[in-house]
């Protein structure tokens, strides 16, 4: 699995909108899917597919108490090309997100 080096992307990582971040395990996760299209596990990518039922039905006890979080900051700080459906989610993993897509466009060094 690629484990992307630490970027300022590391510090926008799902912030506390209601006394709760996210907890460590996941913004890894979360840093690997947006930068590299890393596959994530049935949780995230029930969320970033806005599958909410399936989010719900995945959760563990922590996550499943700050699921808005997950999605306000998707909604907020990752391009809408990333999340929102299954087939945006699919796309976005073949892309190699945004890395994948900053090398096809030449532009590596701008994320």
């Amino acid at each position: 699995m690629k484990t992307a080096p630490p970027t300022k992307y590391t510090a926008l990582m799902p912030e506390d909108y209601n006394g709760t971040g996210a907890p460590v395990h996941m913004r890894r996760a979360i840093e690997n899917y947006v930068l590299h299209g890393t596959l994530v596990g049935h949780f995230l990518s029930s969320v970033i597919a806005n599958d909410l039922r399936g989010a719900c039905g995945y959760a563990d006890d922590v996550n499943v108490k700050i699921i808005p979080t997950y999605v306000m900051w998707f909604m907020n700080r990752t391009p809408a090309s990333c999340w929102g459906s299954v087939k945006k989610y699919e796309n976005w993993v073949e892309s190699g997100g945004l890395c994948g897509i900053a090398a096809s466009r030449g532009t590596e060094g701008a994320v």
